[in-house]
C-alpha cells in the first residue's frame, strides 16, 4: 500500500471517530439524568483530548506523505521535460502563442488546488526551456535535438529554477534583447509567405567617408567665369524629344462584344445563391468591360487582360484570370460562340504593356487640330505648358522654373531670362516651387506663379480668356491657396475655367490605368498608391530626398576630380553628368558590390567622360568631365540611403509598404501595377533594379511588375492631357461663371 493510500485511511478513521463521539454526546444530553449528564461532561473532555492528539498525528502523517508526493511529482515533471514539454514548446513558439496561459486560466476556473499546484510547477519549466532555446541555442551540441537536460540529472528546487530563469533572462535582455526579438520573429514567420531563400545582400557603406579629406580652397582657382552664358547648356537639358511616327501595332487585337452568362466575381461554380446571370461583355484593345446591359454607358468592371490567362471549362464555360487578382467565369450559349470568344480572348492576353501607354504624337501644325484647353504642369525645377490637341502631344513649352530677383529694385526675371549673365550678376536666383524640408506642408508662392503665367501665355501666343486651364501641382495645396490661385486665374487673366489636379494621379493617367502605385522621383521621392483614381493616404510616402540628394553627392565626386561646381548655374553641369553618365547597378543588388570591387581594381573600367567643348570653351576651365565609381555609387542611395548617411527606408521598402497598406484583395493587383514617373527614374537600370528589389520583399506567390514608359519624364503632363480630353474634366473644373456667382466658396466642388 502506498503512503498516499495509508494517509487517506488514517484521515477516514479519524473523521469516523469524531462523528461517533459527537453522536454519543448528543444522545446522553437528550435522555440522561443530571448525574449522567455530569458523567458525560467529564467523558467529553477526555474524548476531546484524544481527538486533538489524533489530529496532530494525522497532520504529521499528512505532511510526510505530502512531501513524498511532492518529491515524486517533481522528479516525474523533470523527467517529462525532455520528452513532451520541449516539442510542445517549439510548436507553440512557431504559432506565436504563449505556452499554457489558457490552461492556467481554465485551472483557476475549476478551483482544483492540485491542478493549480501542478500548473505553477509546470510554467517555470516552460519558461526555462524557451529561454534556453532562444538565448543559449548556440551552446547546444549538434547531436542533441533538445536541451542539455536529461532525466538522470539532479532535480532542482522550484525557487532555484525560477531564480536562474530570471537572472538569465535579465542578462539576455541587457545584451541582445532586440536581436533576439528579431530572430524570433524571423523564425516564427512561415517560409511559404516570403522569399527567404534569397541570398542576403552585404551592407552598403556610406560614401560620405570618401569626402572627408577634400580641401575646397585649392579648387578656387578653377571656376567658371561669371560672365559665362549657360543658355546652350540649359537648352540641351530642356530639349524635348521628337516623338517617332506612330508605329504599326504588332499585336492584332480581335475586338468582340455581346451577351454572355456570368457568375459573381471570384466564383467558379454555380450555386443557388450564386447563379448564372446574363451580362453584356466587350473586348477592346487588351481590356475587358462588362455592363449590366447594352444600354449602360458606365461599365460595372474594367480589367486589363494583358499577361492574364484564359481557361476553357466544361459546358461552354470560359474562365478569365487577369493575373492581378480578378477572376470571371463566363458561359456561352453554343460551342461556336465559345470558340469565337476564345480566339478573341487569346489575342487580348498577349503581354504588350507598351501598347497600353500613352504615346505622344508630333505637334500638329494645323490650328484647327487644337482645342480650347491649356495644360500647365508646374514642377520643382521646370514648367511644362502647351495647348491641348486632338491627340496627346508633348508640351510645346519646357522651361526652368527659376526666378532672378534684382537686389536693388523689384525687377524679376523668369526662366531663361533669369540665367543671363547681366541679370544674375545683380540678382538672387531662386526656385520658388521647390518643396521645403517639411514635406508634410506645401505652399505655393502666388507672385512667381502669376509671372510665369504671363510668360507662358506670351510664349504660346494665346489669349487666356478664350481657354480653359488644366493645372497640375506636385502636392495638394490648402483651400486658402486654392482660392488665391483661382482669383489670379479669373480676375487677372480671365480664363474660362480651371481644374487643379495632383501630379501623381495624372502620371497614372499617362499609363491609361486607374489603379496602381506611382513611384514619382524628381527633387523628392513620392510613393502614392491609387485605387480607382483615389489616393490611399495611409500608404502614401514622401521623403525629403531624391534628385537633390543625388546632385549634392555627385558634386562631391566631381570635386574629387578637380571640378568645382558650386553655384546654381554650375549645377546644370552636375545635372548633365547625372543624365549622361550615371546608372544604377543591377538588376540584382549584388551587382553594386561587383561594380565597386571592379572600380577598386581598375578605375578606368567603370569611368566615362563627357565633352564640354560645345558650351563656350573660353569661359570653362575644363574640356571634359570624367567620372568613375561615382556613376553608380551615388544613385545607389535611392535603394540604400545609408550610402548617403541617411536612416530613411529605401524606395523599394516604401513601395512594399504601400502594397501592404492596401487591402488584401487588391495587393496582387497593386504589385503588378507599379508605374514610374519623374526624371530620376530615367536612370539606366532603375526600373529593372526596382522590380528585383520589390520582388525580394513580396510573398513567393506574387511577381511584381514595374512599368516604365519611355516618356515618364513628362508623365504628369501627358496624363493631364489625357484627363483634359475626358468628360471628367468638364465635370470637375470650376468655370468663371461659378466664381462670379459663388466666390471663393466654389472650391468646395473639389472636395466632393
Amino acid at each position: 500500500m502506498s503512503s498516499c493510500d495509508t494517509t487517506k485511511d488514517v484521515v477516514r478513521t479519524a473523521s469516523s471517530n469524531t462523528s461517533l463521539g459527537s453522536l454519543g454526546g448528543s444522545e446522553s444530553e437528550g435522555i440522561g439524568s443530571a448525574a449522567e449528564g455530569e458523567f458525560h461532561s467529564s467523558g467529553e473532555s477526555t474524548h476531546g483530548e484524544d481527538i486533538e492528539q489524533r489530529n496532530e498525528i494525522n497532520k504529521d502523517l499528512l505532511s510526510n506523505s505530502q512531501e513524498k508526493e511532492d518529491s515524486q511529482t517533481e522528479e516525474k515533471t523533470e523527467a517529462d521535460r525532455c520528452i513532451e514539454v520541449y516539442n510542445e514548446t517549439v510548436r507553440q513558439r512557431s504559432s506565436s502563442r504563449s505556452p499554457r496561459v489558457s490552461v492556467c486560466e481554465s485551472a483557476k476556473d475549476y478551483a482544483g488546488t492540485e491542478t493549480l499546484r501542478r500548473m505553477k510547477k509546470f510554467l517555470p519549466s516552460v519558461r526555462n526551456l524557451r529561454n534556453q532555446f532562444e538565448v543559449k541555442k548556440n551552446e547546444q551540441s549538434d547531436d542533441s535535438p533538445g536541451l542539455n537536460y536529461s532525466p538522470c540529472t539532479k532535480t532542482r528546487s522550484r525557487r532555484s529554477s525560477v531564480e536562474s530563469n530570471l537572472s538569465t533572462s535579465s542578462m539576455s535582455s541587457k545584451s541582445s534583447s532586440s536581436s533576439t526579438n528579431v530572430q524570433t520573429n524571423e523564425e516564427s514567420r512561415p517560409s511559404s509567405s516570403s522569399k527567404e531563400d534569397q541570398k542576403s545582400v552585404p551592407s552598403i557603406e556610406s560614401i560620405i567617408k570618401q569626402f572627408a579629406n577634400l580641401d575646397i580652397e585649392r579648387f578656387e582657382s578653377k571656376t567658371i567665369n561669371s560672365s559665362w552664358n549657360p543658355t546652350s547648356l540649359v537648352n540641351l537639358l530642356y530639349t524635348l524629344p521628337t516623338p517617332p511616327p506612330p508605329a504599326k501595332t504588332t499585336t492584332a487585337y480581335v475586338n468582340i462584344e455581346g451577351y454572355l452568362e456570368k457568375l459573381p466575381s471570384g466564383r467558379k461554380k454555380a450555386t443557388f445563391w450564386n447563379a448564372w446571370k446574363k451580362r453584356y461583355f466587350r473586348l477592346e484593345n487588351g481590356y475587358l468591360y462588362y455592363y449590366q446591359s447594352n444600354q449602360n454607358e458606365k461599365p460595372s468592371l474594367k480589367i486589363q487582360l494583358m499577361g492574364g490567362e484564359i481557361q476553357l471549362g466544361e459546358g461552354n464555360m470560359i474562365g478569365i484570370d487577369d493575373g492581378k487578382g480578378h477572376y470571371i467565369a463566363t458561359r456561352c450559349r453554343s460551342e461556336e460562340e465559345t470558340e469565337k470568344w476564345m480566339n478573341a480572348l487569346q489575342t487580348q492576353i498577349q503581354e504588350n504593356f507598351n501598347s497600353a501607354w500613352v504615346h505622344p504624337s508630333p505637334t500638329p501644325m494645323t490650328p484647327t487640330l487644337y482645342r480650347d484647353t491649356l495644360i500647365l504642369d508646374v514642377g520643382s525645377c521646370s514648367i511644362r505648358a502647351g495647348i491641348l490637341a486632338n491627340q496627346t502631344t508633348l508640351p510645346q513649352l519646357f522651361i526652368p522654373s527659376i526666378v532672378a530677383k534684382n537686389k536693388f529694385n523689384e525687377i524679376v526675371a523668369y526662366g531663361y531670362e533669369a540665367l543671363k549673365p547681366n541679370v544674375r550678376m545683380s540678382s538672387f536666383l531662386k526656385y520658388p516651387f521647390r518643396t521645403s524640408s517639411g514635406v508634410d506642408k506645401y505652399s505655393l508662392d502666388m507672385a512667381p506663379l502669376s509671372g510665369f503665367l504671363s510668360l507662358i501665355f506670351q510664349k504660346l501666343n494665346v489669349d487666356p480668356s478664350r481657354y480653359y486651364v488644366q493645372l497640375s501641382l506636385p502636392r495638394s495645396i490648402p483651400p486658402s491657396s486654392q482660392a488665391e490661385m483661382l482669383k489670379i486665374m479669373f480676375e487677372e487673366f480671365g480664363v474660362r475655367g480651371v481644374n487643379l489636379s495632383n501630379q501623381s494621379v495624372l502620371a497614372l493617367s499617362a499609363y491609361r490605368a486607374n489603379s496602381g502605385i506611382v513611384v514619382d522621383i524628381g527633387e523628392r521621392i513620392e510613393i502614392v498608391p491609387i485605387m480607382d483614381g483615389y489616393m490611399l493616404n495611409s500608404g502614401t510616402s514622401r521623403v525629403p530626398y531624391g534628385g537633390c540628394e543625388i546632385i549634392e553627392h555627385l558634386r562631391q565626386f566631381l570635386l574629387q576630380k578637380n571640378y568645382s561646381l558650386v553655384s546654381e548655374v554650375e549645377t546644370y553641369f552636375v545635372r548633365l553628368a547625372l543624365e549622361r553618365l550615371c546608372y544604377v547597378s543591377g538588376p540584382s543588388p549584388e551587382a553594386y558590390h561587383t561594380d565597386l570591387q571592379l572600380s577598386h581594381k581598375d578605375p578606368l573600367a567603370v569611368s566615362a567622360s563627357l565633352s564640354l567643348e560645345q558650351f563656350d570653351a573660353e569661359s570653362i576651365p575644363w574640356r571634359e568631365l570624367i567620372l568613375d565609381s561615382g556613376r553608380f555609387q551615388v544613385p545607389e542611395g535611392l535603394f540604400h540611403p545609408e550610402a548617403w548617411g541617411l536612416d530613411h527606408p529605401g524606395v523599394q521598402k516604401l513601395v512594399s509598404r504601400a502594397i501592404q497598406e492596401c487591402g488584401v484583395d487588391i495587393r496582387k493587383e497593386m504589385s503588378r501595377s507599379i508605374f514610374l514617373a519623374g526624371g530620376v527614374t530615367m536612370l539606366p537600370g532603375f526600373a529593372e533594379r526596382l522590380e528585383e528589389e520589390v520582388n525580394r520583399l513580396t510573398p513567393s506567390g506574387i511577381t511584381p511588375k514595374v512599368h516604365a514608359s519611355p516618356y515618364r519624364y513628362h508623365a504628369a503632363y501627358l496624363g493631364a492631357s489625357e484627363f483634359a480630353s475626358s468628360p471628367a474634366f468638364d465635370q470637375q473644373r470650376i468655370n468663371l461663371e461659378d466664381w462670379k456667382s459663388i466666390g471663393p466658396n466654389v472650391i468646395r466642388k473639389w472636395k466632393t
